[in-house]
C-alpha cells in the first residue's frame, strides 16, 4: 500500500471513529412530545396526576402533560368539549349525566374505587355532637349538606336514608362546598354533612365537631356489590375513539405515578403539601386514600353507580354503563 492510500485509509477510520462517538450528541432529535391537557377538579385523587408530570412519568411516555385546575364537575366537561382539555377529571356522575343530555363522553381511566370492606376515601356522613345524631334514622328533620346538586354525595344521602326508611324529603338539604362544610357544622349551621378526605379528616380531629359517622360509601349495598367506580378521567367520544394510543402512554403514566405513591407514603404526603397546601402536621394525618387498582375501566365497576342515579331521578332512564365507559388496555 502507497504512503498516500495509507493516509486515505487512516483519514478514513478517524472520520469513521469520531462519527460514531459523536452520533449520540449529534444524531437525528428525540420526536417531540406530544401536548396534552388535563383540566380537573380539585381532589385528593389527582396527587397521582401531579406526581406523574413532577416524577416525569408522562415524558417517559412521549407525553407533554399540562394540567388546568376547575372549580366543578360540568366545567370540567365545558373544557373537555370545548377543546380546551383533551382529558378531563371529575367523579364518575357528572359524565354519567351530561351523555344523557346529549353530550358525547367516553370515561377510559378509573381513578379510585369505594370498596368493602371500607376503604380510606369512602363518601361519608357526619353529625356533629352537638346535634344529638347517632344513626342516619336520627336525620329525619334535620339539615344535612351536600357539596352539589346533583352529585354522588346527594346519591350517598338519598342511598343511606333509603335504607333507613326515609326520603330525600323528610330532610333539609343544603348545597354547602367542600371547604366551607366545616366551618358549617362548627357554628351548628348543619347538623350533619357528606363529605370526603381530606375535609372528612379536618372535621374528625376538630374539637368544636367531634363528629358521630352515620354512614359510608356512595352506594348503600357497597358489602353486597364489593366496590364501585367513584372517580374518573374521560374525553369527548371522539377524542378517545381516535386516540388509543395516546391514552394508553397516559395510563401507563399514571400507573407508574399511583404504584410509586402507594410504595412511598412520605411522597404522598408531601405532594399533599405542595399541591394542597395543607400544613405539613395536617398532611401526616391525611390518611393514604388513592386507589392501588389499575386505572383501566371497567363498565361493571359503574353500573351500579349509574343504577343509583337512575333511581334518585337524576338519569331519566337506565344507563348502560358500556355506552358511557370505554376499556383501554395499555
Amino acid at each position: 500500500m502507497t504512503r498516500h492510500a495509507l493516509h486515505r485509509a487512516t483519514r478514513l477510520v478517524l472520520t469513521t471513529l469520531i462519527a460514531f462517538l459523536l452520533a449520540p450528541l449529534f444524531g437525528a432529535q428525540a420526536a417531540p412530545l406530544q401536548p396534552l391537557k388535563v383540566a380537573y377538579l380539585g381532589a385528593i385523587d389527582t396527587v397521582v396526576l401531579h406526581h406523574a408530570v413532577e416524577a416525569g412519568f408522562f415524558k417517559q411516555q412521549g407525553l407533554d402533560v399540562q394540567t388546568l385546575r376547575i372549580n366543578d364537575g360540568p366545567a370540567v366537561i365545558s373544557a373537555v368539549l370545548s377543546g380546551s382539555a383533551q382529558i378531563g377529571y371529575a367523579a364518575a356522575t357528572p359524565p354519567a349525566i351530561a351523555y344523557e343530555h346529549g353530550q358525547p363522553l367516553s370515561i377510559f381511566a378509573t381513578a379510585n374505587y369505594e370498596r368493602y370492606p371500607y376503604s380510606a376515601n369512602m363518601t361519608t356522613i357526619i353529625a356533629s355532637k352537638r346535634s344529638g345524631i347517632t344513626t342516619i334514622a336520627g336525620l329525619k328533620g334535620k339539615t344535612i349538606a351536600s357539596n352539589a346538586q346533583p352529585s354522588g354525595c346527594t346519591i350517598t344521602i338519598e342511598q343511606h336514608l333509603a335504607q333507613a326508611g326515609l326520603s330525600i324529603h323528610d330532610v333539609k338539604l343544603l348545597i354547602i362546598p367542600f371547604p366551607n362544610m366545616q366551618a358549617a357544622m362548627a357554628l351548628g349551621e348543619t347538623d350533619a354533612v357528606c363529605t370526603i378526605v381530606p375535609f372528612l379528616t379536618a372535621m374528625q380531629l376538630n374539637p368544636g365537631i367531634k363528629p358521630t359517622v352515620l354512614a359510608r360509601g356512595t352506594i348503600a349495598d357497597l358489602k353486597k356489590i364489593g366496590k364501585v367506580a367513584v372517580t374518573s378521567y374521560f374525553g369527548s367520544s371522539s377524542w378517545v375513539k381516535s386516540h388509543h394510543a395516546v391514552i394508553k402512554r397516559f395510563l401507563v403514566a399514571m400507573q407508574k405515578s399511583q404504584a410509586d405513591l402507594n410504595a412511598h407514603p412520605a411522597v404522598y404526603h408531601r405532594d399533599l403539601i405542595k399541591y394542597f397546601h395543607m400544613k405539613p402536621a395536617f398532611a401526616a394525618k391525611v390518611p393514604l386514600a388513592i386507589s392501588k387498582a389499575s386505572l383501566v375501566a371497567k363498565p361493571s365497576d359503574y353500573q351500579s353507580l349509574f343504577d343509583a342515579l337512575h333511581k334518585a331521578g337524576m338519569l331519566p332512564k337506565r344507563l348502560k354503563a358500556d355506552k358511557v365507559v370505554t376499556t383501554i388496555t395499555p
